[in-house]
């Protein structure tokens, strides 16, 4: 057995024996969570793998897979899968609070915002939102969690999808849950690594190629072995943090690790009472899906049985080649005529046991066979009454929706540190942040705040449903009760289709909006216009010149709200003086248009009948 090391103490010519010689010691006292995590990939998967390695995993294409003839009711997949989709259907979004006591209040809050924007960005340049469902199905099938490792490449910031197999982590040293070392292990293609580390081609050139254990499968592939290890430093500011990445025959990296975390989020199905591994959904569906398995075999192998028999008596004459399954073919016997037999069939207990226990596994997940199945039950017919039915559903997922948008908070806050690395290194890091129609850039230099100015919450991507229906139903009842302007509830549609009339339909509102941040962000004034929705802008004016005021904006930016507000109600209470005005300075003269009226939103009247607006 390999020897426990300190490896973190050890110098740097000998750290990389030390770092390989604890893996293996890891990896040779925790076969049974290996085991496990290859049960749990074989039940979900239907798979009949040798192991979680490049070497050892078997494609569904393979011989063994398709001599597996057996029958399959895979309930594990479908409520992992139905899970899955429940949760990860929501996007988090990172939305940062600032305090508005300060005497700069307005100021941080204007970087809030733009912070906010910066993390859709980064989200949206690492395609977050692709790659987390699949953390999550991770979650979902192993015990250890879904991992998703953060890292800077050069001044980029990238994200990766880990394998728990390849995470090492020692249990006595976790049992609260929170170790102070951690291990990835992980075979990396020769060249790929002499690319990314060419101060150190001999030391590769030379690395033994990755041994398969196991191995069924042939590879013209070159691999090496890589270990990177990170061990967090014992307080704030201390310097006893390391971080190494070595292979079997050196050491490619080897540098001071100073923050309070590992560069990796995660999520687990459930918590640990004590130490770092938890019980994940398939293993808690372990026990009735082996069930199925046995009793769908046993099914099997009856009905193979139970075929129609001919009864002959012996001794009389049949004239054999008669013996065929052809629609109205003749036998000529002699003697006892035959009788052919039937075998009872399979006893109704089993499909009843086999029905219970299909039943069970989606009683104990908390969804409903429905939802599997993509089926709405029957007298739903609402908007209203749906989206109860899925608020009761839900309210077994809520510790789970909480760990899902947690784990992207995490993600945000290791984005954060890694863009003020790349700026602390000199070097400049900004985002594309997608709009509806174009990309705006956001450099990090000019949003840059301290951790202890704003605080970190999440909330989902949309108040409103995903589907259609249900989005057209809900903005309309908001209109009817008066919560919102029909410019906002064409706003809030947001339909695909009817995009391009959307665009023109709220060209008015996005104008004022576009009014707003020129002057409360930038400081330039925009003079109102007879063309714009004056009434309109008026109103919304009002209430960002109201918000700007109690976050402490600064007076010249309010000076420049009360001004348009002056000029707009000059403008719609004298009409034709403005235009007089606009006519001494050579200006087109132009009527003030009316804001155009919808029916897309009808409202009720005292009489219960809808009248359009």
């Amino acid at each position: 057995m390999e020897k426990r090391t300190q490896w973190w103490k050890e110098s740097k010519d000998d750290v990389a024996q030390a770092i390989f010689s604890t893996v293996r010691f890891l990896s040779e006292n925790q076969k049974t969570v290996q085991e496990s995590n290859l049960k749990a990939v074989r039940l979900y998967g239907n798979a009949d793998m040798l192991g979680l390695s490049a070497f050892t995993f078997m494609s569904p294409s393979e011989p063994s897979r398709r001599a597996n003839d057996s029958l399959k009711l895979n309930v594990v997949k479908s409520c992992v899968d139905t899970v899955c989709n429940k949760i990860s259907k929501n996007k988090p979004k990172p939305f940062f609070l600032t305090d508005s006591d300060r005497p700069d209040a307005w100021s941080l809050q204007e970087k809030a915002k733009k912070l906010n924007l910066f993390a859709q960005g980064i989200f949206y340049q690492t395609k977050l939102y692709d790659i987390a469902p699949t953390i999550f199905r991770d979650a979902c099938i192993f015990d250890t969690g879904g991992f998703l490792k953060i890292y800077r490449a050069g001044n980029m910031i990238k994200i990766d999808r880990v394998i728990p197999d390849e995470i090492k982590i020692d249990d006595v040293e976790s049992f609260y849950g929170k170790p102070r070392q951690i291990h990835q292990v992980k075979t990396v293609d020769r060249e790929v690594l002499l690319d990314a580390f060419k101060s150190k081609k001999t030391l590769i050139y030379n690395a033994k190629e990755a041994t398969p254990q196991n191995s069924m499968r042939q590879s013209t592939a070159d691999q090496v072995t890589v270990v990177e290890s990170w061990r967090l430093p014992t307080s704030e500011g201390a310097k006893n943090g390391r971080h190494v990445i070595s292979i079997e025959n050196g050491t490619l990296v080897d540098e001071v690790w100073k923050k309070d975390f590992f560069p990796f989020a995660w999520m687990q199905w459930s918590q640990p009472l004590f130490g770092f591994r938890g019980m994940s959904l398939v293993g808690e569906l372990a026990g009735i899906q082996y069930e199925i398995n046995r009793i769908l075999k046993t099914i099997q192998q009856i009905l193979r049985f139970c075929v129609p028999k001919l009864m002959l008596e012996k001794g009389s004459k049949i004239a054999v080649q008669h013996l065929n399954n052809e629609i109205g073919a003749t036998l000529e016997y002699t003697g006892t005529r035959p009788i052919v037999e039937a075998i009872s069939a399979v006893p109704p207990d089993l499909f009843a046991q086999l029905d219970r226990l299909y039943s069970r596994a989606y009683e104990i997940v908390g969804v409903s066979a429905l939802s599997a199945q993509s089926v709405k039950p029957s007298g739903l017919d609402s908007g209203k009454a749906i989206r109860e039915f899925n608020d009761i559903e839900s309210e077994r997922f809520i510790l789970k929706g909480l760990m899902y948008e947690n784990f992207f908070m995490e993600c945000t806050k290791q984005f954060i540190s890694l863009a003020k690395d790349i700026e602390a290194d000199g070097e400049s890091f900004s985002v594309k942040v997608p709009g509806k129609k174009f990309l705006d850039s956001i450099e990090w230099s000019d949003i840059d705040l301290d951790e202890e100015v704003y605080e970190l919450q999440s909330f989902p991507t949309s108040f409103l449903p995903q589907t259609p229906s249900g989005r057209f139903q809900a903005v309309q009842e908001l209109v009817q009760a008066g919560f919102i302007d029909q410019e906002y509830a064409k706003d809030l549609l947001d339909f695909p289709d009817l995009e391009n009339y959307m665009t023109l339909s709220n060209s008015s509102l996005q104008d004022i909006k576009r009014t707003i941040e020129m002057m409360l962000a930038k400081g330039n004034y925009q003079a109102p216009e007879p063309y714009q929705n004056l009434q309109l802008g008026i109103k919304l004016m009002q209430s960002a010149y109201l918000t700007a005021k109690n976050q402490k904006a600064p007076e010249d930016r309010l000076e420049l709200m009360r001004r348009w507000m002056r000029d707009a109600d000059a403008m719609m209470s004298g009409p034709q003086s403005a235009m007089e005005a606009q006519a001494q300075q050579g200006q087109p003269i132009a009527q003030p248009v009316q804001a155009p009226q919808s029916d897309l939103l009808p409202y009720p009247t005292a009489n219960g009948t809808a009248q359009p607006q």
